[in-house]
């Protein structure tokens, strides 16, 4: 029955986002020729950086930027094991979806 409290935002002094992100890289579509052994599809230019933490979203990562083992068997063994740190950009398109 009492007040709730109330108060307003007057000013952000120091926006902290998250600069880093931890997760494993995936091929964004899921083409049918990629099984262990083959290698990226030179249509495709970009890989997921799908993050560890649910509350960060999937990450863009060019092909050029993607290492050159993962390209040649994206789905294989070596690359879906390992744990990537990525780090975002200051600024991407507000009509993206990714960062």
């Amino acid at each position: 029955h009492g007040f709730q409290p109330r108060g307003r935002v007057v000013c952000i002094l120091d926006a902290r986002h998250q600069t880093t992100v931890t997760g494993v890289l995936t091929p964004l579509t899921n083409a049918p020729s990629l099984e262990p052994g083959n290698p990226l599809p030179p249509s495709e230019q970009y890989m997921t950086l799908r993050p560890t933490d649910k509350r960060t979203p999937f990450v863009l990562v060019p092909r050029m930027e993607v290492p050159a083992h993962v390209l040649q068997d994206p789905v294989g063994e070596a690359a879906t094991r390992m744990i990537w740190l990525g780090d975002l950009s200051d600024t991407w398109p507000a009509t993206s979806r990714f960062p």
